[in-house]
Parts: C-alpha cells; structure tokens; sequence
C-alpha cells in the first residue's frame, strides 16, 4: 500500500513545516495448500521516512520501519 501525505503545518499556530512524503507499507502471506501453517511477513514505513506527525512545543516524530513476521502452525 502507498499513502501520499501532502505538505502541511503539523501544528495549528504554523510551525514545524512538512514537505509532503510518500510512504510504502507491504506484505505477504504464503500458507499451505491444506492451511496447517500461514507465515505472513510485513514491513511498515519501508523506505523508513521521517516527518513531524505533530508538533506541540517540540516535534513528535512518526514510527521508524517496522518489520513483523507471524507464523501460525
């Protein structure tokens, strides 16, 4: 999935300007043809991209790329 933020003030008083930003999330999931095992994979913020998610007296940063692998038997 890709999700395009466009550029925008993260605070109401105009500060701490963000350019936009595109962000990547992708995942897999494999299973067995009888479904005794799924292994699923997924990454978040894969191009691991920064921006001021608000801003507050100090910026708050968003999620740094996270991995998750799950396997179910």
């Amino acid at each position: 999935m890709v999700r395009h933020l466009g550029a925008q003030f993260p605070a109401t008083r105009n500060q701490g300007y963000n350019e936009s930003v595109t962000l990547l999330n992708a995942g897999v999931k494999v299973s067995s043809p009888d479904s005794n095992w799924e292994l699923n994979l997924e990454c978040k913020n894969c191009g691991d991209k920064t921006y001021t998610q608000s801003f507050l007296f100090t910026r708050y940063y968003n999620m740094p790329m996270t991995y998750l692998a799950d396997v179910k038997v």
